[in-house]
Parts: structure tokens; C-alpha cells; sequence
């Protein structure tokens, strides 16, 4: 046997800290480790020293196998242990002597990245005085030629089954024709380590709530092993099937006319199964897997299936109300007039009384009919619960009806009483105030196909952006749609932490933060940040009051006070939806866009000092002038839209199209779902009540716009392709 050389002190190696710490770490930095006077130096090799030794760049650069691999993705970076099959019999190394008595908890902790040969065999030995006392093999599940991420960290139990005492060892051993097994980061710990989350009150949040997570490199959260997938419209199923089988991956779940997949990638499809080895080669790693989908070019984004949050308050769980008939509850049908506010967030209690006028009712789409009406969804009669995957989007935590409140009685006390607005509920966090990428991108996809106006987001995330989300955000401009989102609640400066949908640079953003007011003895009102707000006058558009802000509660619970930018965001979101209606009363439909609303809102903010920190330019919420909306007619507002008559066939690419009234030149395009164009052609001198026909180009089953645009005039209609 042999010390390994001092060139491997650059692997760290932490033993025991005190007993009653409990020592954290985390896959990209250390949180709380100790190191103490064992270092990697002590250990010894078990082997030839040709089949393991120490890399410098973190590459099994001695394997002409490796090929063009990134280098294993562990915190210290640089030196790893490689390990190669030895000539002489198993290749290993083995730790000095530890005392582990008095210990109830010993935990190991590695980042390895391994790559599995036919009879390849990774494993670590627990023994005691030279006696192997436990064998615990690794990555045993993985076939020839499938193998582990680059960042994988692993953890174990080094005391599962076995008694604590002196003299114990760890082997790392490996036999067999393996093609490489790197190590790096080695720690013990007297607790199992933990992933470091930022902020930190995050993690200890998912932690509390038995949340399954992994970490990514900016240290937030996602679930483990998933990822959401979009493709180029241009995608066959044949090539999705087979990005599929190579990556190791199968589909969970899609949403918004499968616009966007749920991928899961638990390496289930590399392993031995029923003794015979599955045809399947690929890598158990969600990153480098994510890196291989992003290289395809008929992807249009993936990401890892982020968690994002409302608030870190778990809610009572009440029972939700039958919606068998929806009448029973007195909910008033839609109105073709009606501004529609979508309410991202943990549902709504749309039987409470203050809420209950403004819900969304849509009753040829109402449970029992059985309906699709070309959005995807059947049943949808006031909304979709994202979280369950049914028609039901009642309120289980609190969170999203206290939001709808306030957004009620702000529309109440400043909208006119002849306008009308209406709630779309999309329950898209769970009772913990806690949901996925997935679920949110789904909804924000789902309000492209539901007409929706103005979008509540009282949420959000931390880390890396997500390109999906990015994606439904544009698609969502393109419709139109404007959305509101809440700054956060960590006391961050945005510009050095960004969050999420808060920070995007989308025009048809408005991002809020949270001031309070207080009163002198003399009944002055002062106006000052909320000690918690997140902040930045280059990201926040308006602050707004988000201090003990006393709004509905669900199941017949009284009025609670709640605060939070959060609660600021749908009293900006009222604002917008009062300057939706005026606006849509005044501009030509074909001018109007989500931009007058954004522009006004914000002009109709006031300035003030003490928020120069928090907002641009110190914005605070201002309320428009309230104007009437005049209404006319529906069967007037119906005739006046129809400008053109369209009688699609859903499964041919023919396509029949009347004009109502005379045309000059126009322009006819297709779109799909994000924007792409994917068809143009030009008619002239159209004459009315003709038709004229045109021959789609062949497309996948999904969702599409047809756009008709000519001097003065823009008309889109929506088309489904089964």
C-alpha cells in the first residue's frame, strides 16, 4: 500500500465535527463543515497506483472513453480522484482509523461521476480493525454505457446496520471493467448533509415540508430529475420519442394543447430488469441532460422543473365545495364585456360573498357538458386547478382568496359600476403556497387560450431565469395579455438577486413592491418601505400598500390581515384592469394594446421620495379617474368583431374564410402558440359575403392563430389542429 501523493490535499476531506452539530453541505459550497486534522493525505490505496490517481482538471483524461465530457461538477472544482480498473485486482482507497463512538448519525458525502461497463462494480466498504462490516454498492442499476451526471452528490448512512466505535475505515472500491469513476469532495458529517438553498429561509421552508429537492448552480430549488420540455412546432412525435430514448427520459405530464411536456429522467430506464439489461445508454444527470436537449434544434427550451413559491405559510385545508352545479352557488355567467383577470396563486374561495360577483362562469363549458371549447380543457367552468389536474380551483391555503379579495375591493371602490370584470381561478400552488415551473408556465400558456386580459402573478423564484416561462411571457404579449407580478418578500436589492417572473425584461411586465403607511399624532400619513420588500429601481415599476392589509379568507373564515408584495400586486392589477376598460371603450381595437395599460398605470403613479430606493423613481400606486365602459349590445359587440368568417376544418389543412365587408390588400398568417409565423400569403380586392379558400401547410395536432391584417385593421382567430 501506498500514501497518496500530497498533490491530492487539494481534495477536500472533512471529518467529524462536534458531536450535537449538525454539519450542512451543500453540491455547489460548503455550509457549516470543520475540517479537522485528518485531510486526504492520510488515506492510502488499495491498489497499483497506475488505476487510481489524482487529475488535475477534474477529466479522466487517461481514458481515451471520456471523449469530449465536461469535468466532474464538484464545489472545490479542479483535483479529483480518478479510478480506473485496476490490472492487479480492485482498485480502491481507504481512510485512516476513525473514531465514531458516542455517534448515533455518521454520514458520508461525494460528488462522483461515473460511466458503468459490462461488470463494472462501485461500492463502499465500512470495516472495523480490518473486518468488512457493511457493503454498500453504487450505481449497480446502471447498464453498459449509461452513466451517472457529472454533478451527481451522493450521500450515505455509514451506520445503517452497523454498531459505532473506534478504529473504522471507508473504502472507496471499484472492480470489475469500469470506464471511469471519479470522486471529489469527500466529507463526513455527524448529520446528513444538507442542500443550501438561497434565501435560505427557502430551504428551511422545502425542509420543513418534507419537499423532495435538488439545488442547481445558483442554489435554488427544483424537483428532482424533471424537466420541461417545449419544441419547435416543427417536432414529429417520431422525434420526440426519440430525444426521448436518448436522454433515458419518459413524459409525466403535458398542458396547454401540448404546447409544453414534464420529462422525468429517474435513470429507471438504465437499469437491469428482471436480469436483463435494457437497451438504453445515456446519463442519469438532469443537467448534462438538459445541455444535450438544448443542442436539438427543434427544441425551443427545457428547463429544470424549478419550485417557485406564493408565501412560506402552510394553509388550512378545508373541503372544497361540489361543482357538480355550479348554479346552486349563485355565480353569475360571463359577459362578453368583461375585463378577465386570471389569479395565479393556491386557488380562490369563489363562494365567498365579496369574491363570488366577479368569478368567471362559463356555463356552456360548465362541469357535466362534456365541452371542449377550444382551449384544451373540458369542464373548465371557472378555471383549473393545475395542482390536482381537475376543474375544481378552490382555495386550500388562503394565499389566492386574501389576493382576490383585495383585488374585489379595490375593483369595487375604484371601478365604475358599469364595467365589468371577471376571475379566472388557476390553482397553481399547493396548500403549502408551494408549485412547480410546470404548473405556472402551464397556466400563464393555458391564459393565451382563454382570452384572458390581465394576469395576477403573487409569486415567484429565485436563481437562474426560466427560458420556458421566458417563452409563455412573450407568448402572453402576444395575445395581449399583461401581467403583474409581485416584487418578493426577502428585503432583496434585485439587482444583485433577481427573482422571478419579477425580473423579466418583457414589456407586458409590471412588477410591484410593498410600502406601508402609518399616521403621526396628528393624523399625518407617512408613506415608507416595507421592511421586507425586495427593491430596485431598475426592475420595480410601482410600489403599492402591502402592509396589514385586511382582505377575505377562505371556508368562512373572518377577514384576515396578511402582508406581503403579494398583497400590493392585485391592488396594481385592479388598477390596470379599470384602465383595460376605459382604454378598450376609447382605442380602435386594432390599436389598443397591452402597452396603453402599462403606460397609464404607470402614469398614473405618484412620486414619492422615501421610495426613490424601492421603485423607479419612487412610483407608488396612483388610481385612474374611473370612466363609464357604455357597453353595447352583445349581438352588436359579435357582429362588429366579425369581420371575417372563418370555417376551419380540424383535420384537413383546408381552410374557408369569408369577408363581411370590402377588403383592399391584406395580409393572412399563421401562427403557433408562441408567436412563430408559419404562413403568409396576400389577397386583394376582397368582395363582401365572397369566400376564398387557402391550403394550410401539414401541422401537428395543437393550438394556432390565424391573423388577417390590412390598412387599418388587424383581426386574429384561434384554430385547433386534432
Amino acid at each position: 500500500m501506498k500514501t497518496l501523493p500530497l498533490f491530492l490535499s487539494a481534495l477536500f476531506f472533512c471529518a467529524l465535527p462536534l458531536v450535537g452539530q449538525n454539519a450542512r453541505y451543500g453540491p455547489y459550497g460548503f455550509t457549516d463543515a470543520v475540517p479537522v486534522n485528518n485531510t486526504i493525505d492520510d488515506w492510502v490505496m488499495v491498489s497499483d497506483q497506475n488505476s487510481i490517481r489524482a487529475v488535475s482538471d477534474g477529466r479522466a483524461t487517461s481514458t481515451e472513453l471520456y471523449g469530449e465530457r465536461e469535468p466532474i461538477a464538484s464545489a472545490s472544482g479542479g483535483t479529483a480522484i480518478l479510478l480506473t480498473e485496476a490490472e492487479m485486482g480492485p482498485t480502491g482507497f481507504r481512510s485512516p482509523p476513525l473514531d465514531f463512538s458516542g455517534l448515533t448519525e455518521v454520514w458520508l458525502g461525494f460528488h462522483q461521476y461515473y460511466r458503468q461497463n459490462e461488470g463494472g462494480r462501485t461500492s463502499i466498504l465500512i470495516q472495523r480493525n480490518g473486518t468488512t462490516l457493511r457493503v454498500i454498492d453504487l450505481n449497480n442499476s446502471l447498464v453498459p454505457g449509461a452513466e451517472t451526471g457529472n454533478d451527481e452528490y451522493v450521500t450515505i448512512d455509514l451506520l445503517e446496520g452497523v454498531e459505532a466505535g473506534p478504529n473504522m475505515t471507508i473504502e472507496f472500491a471499484f472492480s470489475g471493467a469500469g470506464y471511469f469513476w471519479l470522486i471529489d469532495d469527500i466529507g463526513i458529517y455527524d448529520a446528513k448533509p444538507g442542500l443550501k438553498v438561497i434565501p435560505e429561509r427557502i430551504g428551511r421552508y422545502f425542509d420543513a415540508q418534507a419537499y423532495p429537492y435538488q439545488v442547481d448552480t445558483s442554489n435554488w430549488a427544483h424537483v428532482p430529475n424533471q424537466l420541461v420540455i417545449q419544441f419547435n412546432p416543427s417536432a414529429t412525435q417520431g422525434y420526440r420519442d426519440s430525444l426521448q430514448q436518448e436522454l433515458g427520459a419518459f413524459k409525466v405530464d403535458s398542458c396547454a394543447c401540448d404546447f409544453i411536456e414534464l420529462w422525468e429522467i429517474d435513470g429507471s430506464l438504465f437499469q437491469s430488469q428482471g436480469g436483463q439489461q435494457v437497451p438504453a445508454t445515456g446519463s442519469t444527470g438532469i443537467l448534462s441532460n438538459i445541455k444535450k436537449a438544448k443542442a436539438k434544434s427543434k427544441v425551443d427550451g427545457v428547463d429544470l422543473n424549478k419550485y417557485n413559491l406564493t408565501d412560506t405559510i402552510p394553509g388550512p385545508v378545508g373541503t372544497a365545495p361540489n361543482i357538480d352545479n355550479l348554479a346552486v352557488l349563485g355565480l353569475m355567467p360571463e359577459e362578453w364585456s368583461a375585463i378577465r383577470i386570471a389569479i395565479l396563486d393556491t386557488g380562490i374561495d369563489y363562494t365567498h360573498p365579496r369574491i363570488k360577483p366577479f368569478v368567471h362562469l362559463s356555463e356552456a363549458n360548465s362541469p357535466g357538458s362534456g365541452i371542449d371549447e377550444e382551449n384544451c380543457l373540458t369542464n373548465d367552468g371557472i378555471g383549473w386547478n393545475f395542482v390536482e389536474k381537475n376543474n375544481n380551483p378552490f382555495d386550500s391555503n388562503g394565499h389566492g382568496t386574501h389576493v382576490a379579495g383585495i383585488l374585489a375591493d379595490s375593483l369595487s371602490t375604484y371601478g365604475a359600476a358599469d364595467c365589468t370584470y371577471e376571475f379566472v381561478a388557476y390553482k397553481t400552488h399547493d396548500n403549502n403556497g408551494v408549485s412547480t415551473l410546470f404548473d405556472v408556465a402551464c397556466a400563464t400558456f393555458q391564459a393565451t387560450l382563454d382570452d384572458i386580459d390581465i394576469i395576477n402573478d403573487s409569486w415567484g423564484f429565485f436563481g437562474d431565469s426560466s427560458i420556458i416561462l421566458a417563452n409563455a411571457i412573450d407568448t402572453a404579449a402576444t395575445r395581449n395579455i399583461l401581467i403583474v407580478s409581485a416584487a418578493g418578500n426577502d428585503g432583496i436589492d434585485l439587482d444583485t438577486l433577481n427573482q422571478y417572473p419579477a425580473c423579466y425584461a418583457a414589456d407586458n411586465v409590471i412588477t410591484v413592491a410593498a410600502y406601508e403607511r402609518t399616521r403621526n399624532g396628528d393624523g399625518f400619513e407617512s408613506i415608507a418601505p416595507a421592511s421586507f420588500t425586495n427593491f430596485s429601481p431598475s426592475f420595480v415599476d410601482v410600489a403599492a400598500p402591502g402592509v396589514d392589509i385586511l382582505s377575505a379568507a377562505p371556508i368562512g373564515q373572518p377577514d384576515a390581515l396578511k402582508s406581503g408584495t403579494s398583497m400590493s400586486t392585485p391592488m396594481v392589477t385592479a388598477e390596470a384592469a379599470i384602465v383595460y376598460a376605459c382604454l378598450r371603450e376609447s382605442l380602435a381595437p386594432d390599436v389598443f394594446s397591452f402597452q396603453h395599460v402599462k403606460d397609464s398605470v404607470i402614469g398614473a403613479t405618484v412620486l414619492v421620495s422615501e421610495l426613490f430606493n424601492t421603485s423607479t423613481l419612487g412610483q407608488a400606486l396612483g388610481y385612474s379617474e374611473s370612466c363609464a365602459c357604455n357597453p353595447t349590445s352583445t349581438e352588436a359587440a359579435t357582429a362588429a368583431a366579425a369581420r371575417f368568417e372563418v370555417f376551419p376544418n380540424p383535420f384537413t389543412s383546408n381552410l374557408s374564410l369569408r369577408s363581411v365587408s370590402f377588403r383592399g390588400g391584406l395580409s393572412i398568417r399563421l401562427l403557433d402558440a408562441s408567436g412563430r409565423e408559419l404562413y403568409n400569403v396576400q389577397r386583394t380586392n376582397w368582395a363582401p359575403g365572397t369566400t376564398q379558400s387557402i391550403t394550410l401547410p401539414d401541422l401537428k395536432a395543437g393550438m394556432y392563430f390565424l391573423q388577417l391584417s390590412g390598412n387599418g385593421y388587424s383581426w386574429t382567430e384561434k384554430l385547433l389542429r386534432f
